[in-house]
């Protein structure tokens, strides 16, 4: 399947996922040891974590609602 594309072109592809598996190794190594809530927290802060959760609340408290 792959025996058709040039060297060259394989050696470019190869460089392309090796420079993307750095990448993704570093961020998987530094979040390894940290909880689902840490990782909440330091992408949306905590006061936008508390917002969603909130709003969360109401979407569910809405539904069942509805459903009564």
């Amino acid at each position: 399947m792959y025996h058709d594309i040039d060297y060259r072109d394989k050696q470019v592809v190869i460089n392309i996922l090796s420079d993307t598996e750095q990448k993704h190794q570093y961020i998987l190594s530094s979040i390894k040891s940290k909880s689902i809530d840490e990782l909440l927290i330091a992408e949306f802060g905590e006061m936008q974590l508390k917002a969603i959760q909130e709003n969360l609340q109401k979407q569910i408290t809405q539904f069942a609602m509805e459903k009564t």
